[in-house]
């Protein structure tokens, strides 16, 4: 089973960030596990923290964040588990 992780736009430098980099890091032991990030995180040292195993995906500056979800959305299965923050890609991601 793969865990998604996919996560509203991010500075890279508050809470959200290291919680995720713990909680991915506890995780990446059992599960295999990418995380998708809507925007190319400013501060990027924290992504550091994740662990090498772990599949970090963005868009490019200049690309489509909607376009780069939606393919990423539409490649999960039915038998992974995505874990979504913020309450518009729920919305989003329901769709």
């Amino acid at each position: 089973m793969k865990l998604y992780f996919i996560c509203s736009p991010v500075s890279g430098n508050g809470g959200i960030e290291t919680v995720l980099a713990d909680v991915i890091t506890h995780l990446s032991n059992q599960y295999e596990i990418t995380l998708l990030l809507t925007n190319e995180p400013q501060n990027k040292k924290w992504l550091a923290q994740i662990p090498q195993n772990v599949t970090i995906l963005y868009p490019s500056k200049g690309k489509n964040s909607a376009i780069f979800l939606m393919v990423h959305l539409l490649q999960i299965h039915n038998q992974d588990r995505v874990i979504i923050l913020g309450a518009n890609l729920i919305k989003y991601a329901h769709h």
